[in-house]
């Protein structure tokens, strides 16, 4: 039996009806400032109105065709029938078939493994989503049901708004968006990509995983906080809080770098202790002091990323493919290393360090002169 359901909650927390009747009057730019200032934190109960609210509010803009709430009812009847507790595989979307747990019960892991089932059914196009598992038990956190969580996933799948995206639903858009954030790296965090570089670890394996540092490892309270300002603000809002998670970690993992045998595994254990570095006040201050392209550069970014990928092979129907970079292990130079050649690898943009290199110049073929080196370079890429 659920406790309180026979309360009425605002009596018992006047200043909570107060806050929701100004987040109801609110226009979008101060619904922002709220969400970033943890306007509706606390309690629950006024987050889980907040929500609705703000996913309601998606539904009206730039969504097309999102699934009413009873059809899920529909779905849940043709792939479960009269089962209470889903005994099917995980859906082929999931990267590893794990769901993370934050708060939720048993019951609840089991309600989250329905929605994400009835998802698959109802968009058959997804085909690599590894993020969606912890979004959806997020957001069931603050559901009223299975129904309205299966809706406010929906609404976020459905929103076609390119410059404001919120979830990639193709393996070649995930792994563009890892390269977008590996540029952003690339400007923001250059000496992590160093140290990584210099390890001869694989640095498009390190950012595979961003955004589940954000909303699987994070710790709960840190990650809804998170997902307030991700419900108005989409995308460009994970990219942020990843920046400032990985400088923090660089200033971490700079005095240990020679204990560290896997950096993937090592950021992840990280971000699960950031309480221990930061509280959720100071990242969220130091994420949006991070001053980012805009949403309309950051999706031109983006969509060059996914070109590059699309040149290299790879399509929206790929799933679960790692995109293999570079092989510098047969490397050879008089004038770099190995290991440096890896470090000045890092620096291109992830775009261009997909593709192998093309010697154009050589001193031991071409000579020291000036006109010798422009001559063979120039007709090699004009």
């Amino acid at each position: 039996m659920k406790y309180g359901q026979f309360v009425d909650w605002e009596k018992i927390d006047p200043e909570s009806a107060v806050r929701y009747q100004k987040i109801l009057k609110s226009n979008h730019q101060e619904l922002k400032a709220m969400g970033r200032s943890g306007y509706w934190a606390m309690p629950h109960t006024l987050r889980a109105k907040a929500y609705y609210h703000i996913i309601h509010g998606i539904s009206t803009e730039y969504v097309s065709a999102v699934p009413d709430r009873d059809i899920y009812h529909d779905l849940a009847g043709q792939i479960f029938g009269e089962q209470k507790k889903s005994t099917h595989p995980f859906p082929e979307y999931m990267e590893d078939g794990s769901i993370p747990r934050h708060c939720l019960n048993k019951a609840g892991l089991n309600s989250v493994k329905k929605i994400l089932l009835c998802i698959g059914k109802h968009f058959p196009d997804i085909n690599y989503c590894p993020v969606l598992p912890a979004l959806v038990s997020l957001l069931l956190h603050f559901s009223e049901d299975e129904k309205e969580c299966f809706h406010s996933a929906c609404c976020l799948i459905t929103y076609t708004d390119p410059n404001k995206r919120y979830i990639d639903q193709t393996f070649l858009t995930y792994r563009a968006s890892c390269m977008t954030f590996g540029d952003l790296a690339n400007i923001f965090c250059r000496g992590v990509r160093k140290l990584i570089a210099a390890s001869n670890q694989n640095l498009f394996e390190f950012y595979s995983d961003w955004i589940m540092w954000i909303f699987a490892d994070l710790p709960f309270t840190y990650a809804i906080r998170v997902l307030d300002v991700y419900l108005l603000e989409g995308y460009k809002v994970l990219y942020r809080v990843a920046l400032a998670l990985l400088s923090l970690y660089k200033v971490s993992v700079a005095s240990r770098v020679a204990h560290v045998d896997d950096f993937r595994k090592d950021i992840r254990s990280f971000v699960e202790n950031i309480a221990r570095h930061i509280t959720i006040e100071k990242l969220m201050e130091r994420a949006f002091s991070i001053q980012i392209a805009t949403r309309k550069g950051l999706n031109i970014l983006l969509n060059a990323n996914k070109e590059a990928l699309m040149q290299k092979g790879i399509s929206k129907h790929h799933n679960r493919l790692s995109c293999i970079a570079v092989d510098l292990e047969n490397f050879s130079s008089s004038v770099v290393t190995e290991t440096e050649m890896r470090v000045v690898w890092a620096w291109i943009p992830e775009r261009f360090a997909l593709f192998h290199p093309t010697l154009l110049f050589s001193t031991s073929e071409h000579g020291h002169s000036l006109a010798s080196f422009v001559v063979p370079s120039y007709h090699q890429t004009g």
